[in-house]
């Protein structure tokens, strides 16, 4: 088996006691008041409406599991996968009701526990258009493999696929899956880590694609594989984008034999082939010290800039610490995002590491992972979520400038993956338990109220401001002053550069006039019952935080 970083750290996947953890109509409708005293909901809160208090818990009859990768579905539910050492079978699949209940129409009473293959850990999972799952990890082969699995919507193992069910595929040596990606013709892509040969004492990034039914794809690659080597020693992909001209970006760490490792990024065409544009000849390395280095989370902005995220560490006596890079198109470093390029977070000393991250709509990016210091004789370690501006700086309005932590209820609880629900509500997913590796399926959602509309209006004087979907005509007033919040559906109504925006229920009234060409707005919101009368005149709405201060 293929040696590689093996300490009890933020390692994409944690060895543990017992084995890998791999680790959104124009009818008026009800409208509710939240009285003065009752503050709004903040972006970054715990969403007390899902599980207990924004939080869930699972444990399986007493074994261990870590969650290491979930997908939101079209309905609403939530899908996660990861590790468990229940003697069924080491692949444990889990759906989630929108609330945080167990959906007990999947599986067997909502969860799947499976051996399909001979696999050894599920890291990854994405869904496909006909509701089906496909998993991704590694499973016992010649050393070990590659290995993808589908199953259908009700958790049953989809036979048609592949052998039985699930492809098994040997790259390298020992070979280990950490991403996968289903682009727009329905091929899969799976990336992660190939042993060499003979001695299996290096190991070098590695993608394969599969064709829709689990076939290797062989006009990709060589015979549907590609591999890049960024050093003699150990390399692993463990994260992978697409772009939308179809080109393939894949990031890890590197030279892991070596303490000065830094992390590297790939980009291949989409045939394979690596992108000579790309970097130098296809690669690009990037240190934020002299020591280790690792990224572990990728994703591409609209513009086509890259952003990677995961740890840096200054000397191996120092704790980890969140690292952040964004780059253009060519691969060198984007110079208007955070200092050169490059952002590093210490959690106030704490320490800590990035494993996922996400883009909203707006443009800002959420990165999540773990906050504390496995490496300490008495570990405490926290879900870390930190919500960064596009230029790299601190999100405000976010949490408790910008960062958000949350103790799951054990020693360590640490954030694998993250997704966010098209009402903008975020969701993260991981592992809780003790540094000895027992512990459970968790998961954490949380408020994004500013997410959930995609218009704003601000008065230029106190700050109140009407938030609303221009789609659905979804609103939400506050007044900051005294923590008023009106919500409900409008009518809007839009008649060249002039939108109106109007609700009249029991209650209270709203009318609104924004003047799109000149970019400035005004509205009247009437309480009668407390005889209350919110004006707001936005000057500039170009200029709008949409967060009270």
């Amino acid at each position: 088996m293929l040696q590689r970083n093996q300490s009890v750290n933020f390692n994409r996947r944690v060895l543990t006691g017992f084995g890998y953890f791999f680790v959104i109509a124009s009818a008026i409708l009800f409208v509710s008041v939240t009285l003065p005293q009752a503050m709004p909901s903040h972006d970054g809160t715990l969403d007390a409406t899902f599980g207990a208090a924004g939080k869930v818990r699972t444990d399986f009859s007493g074994h261990s599991e870590s969650l290491n990768a979930l997908a939101i579905q079209a309905d609403g539910k939530i899908i996660t996968v990861g590790y468990t050492n229940d003697p069924s079978g080491p692949i444990i699949l889990v759906r989630y009701n929108r609330d945080g209940s167990i959906d007990a129409s999947f599986g067997s009473g909502g969860k799947v526990i499976s051996k399909a293959s001979q696999f050894e850990g599920a890291s990854t999972i994405a869904l496909l258009p006909d509701g089906k799952i496909l998993v991704g990890g590694g499973a016992r082969g010649v050393g070990q493999d590659f290995a993808v699995a589908r199953f259908n919507g009700d958790g049953s193992l989809d036979t048609a696929f592949g052998n039985g069910g699930a492809v098994v595929t040997d790259v390298g040596g020992a070979d280990f899956a950490d991403i996968m990606k289903v682009q727009p013709d329905g091929k899969i892509l799976v990336a992660g880590l190939a042993g060499g040969r003979p001695k299996l004492q290096s190991s070098s990034f590695a993608a394969l694609r599969y064709k829709s039914q689990g076939g290797l794809d062989k006009s990709f690659g060589n015979n549907g594989k590609a591999r890049v080597e960024f050093s003699d020693g150990f390399d692993e992909a463990y994260t992978m984008a697409l772009q939308p001209d179809g080109k393939i970006v894949l990031a890890g760490g590197t030279d892991f034999n070596s303490h000065a490792s830094p992390w590297g990024l790939a980009r291949f065409n989409s045939d394979g082939r690596l992108d000579a544009s790309f970097g130098n000849g296809g690669k690009v390395t990037t240190s934020f010290s002299v020591f280790q280095c690792e990224a572990h989370a990728l994703a591409i902005q609209p513009d086509g800039k890259i952003i990677a995220a995961g740890m840096t560490r200054l000397d191996e006596d120092l704790p980890k610490v969140m690292a952040i890079a964004r780059y253009n198109g060519d691969g060198s470093l984007d110079m208007t995002f955070g200092v050169a390029g490059k952002i590093t977070y210490d959690f106030a000393g704490h320490g800590g590491v990035a494993q996922t991250l996400a883009l909203q709509r707006d443009g800002k990016i959420l990165v999540a992972g773990a906050v504390g210091n496995l490496n300490a004789s008495r570990p405490q370690v926290d879900f870390a979520l930190v919500r960064y501006n596009q230029d790299g700086s601190f999100d405000s309005s976010f949490g408790d400038g910008g960062v958000v932590t949350t103790d799951l209820g054990d020693v360590i609880d640490t954030a694998n993956a993250v997704a966010l629900q098209p009402d903008g509500k975020i969701v993260l997913g991981g592992y809780s338990g003790n540094d000895e590796g027992r512990g459970d399926f968790v998961l954490a959602r949380y408020n994004n109220d500013s997410l959930a509309f995609d218009s704003c209006i601000q008065d230029d004087s106190n700050g109140n401001l009407l938030q609303f979907n221009s789609v659905t005509g979804d609103y939400k007033f506050t007044a900051c002053a005294t923590g008023l919040t009106l919500s409900g559906k409008a009518v809007i109504k839009v008649k060249g550069c002039k939108t109106k925006i109007q609700a009249a229920p029991a209650d209270h009234s709203l009318a609104v006039t924004i003047k799109t060409c000149k970019g400035n707005a005004s509205a009247t919101i009437e309480v009668p019952a407390t005889m209350q009368t919110y004006t707001i005149t936005d000057s500039h709405t170009a200029d709008n935080d949409c967060a009270c201060h």
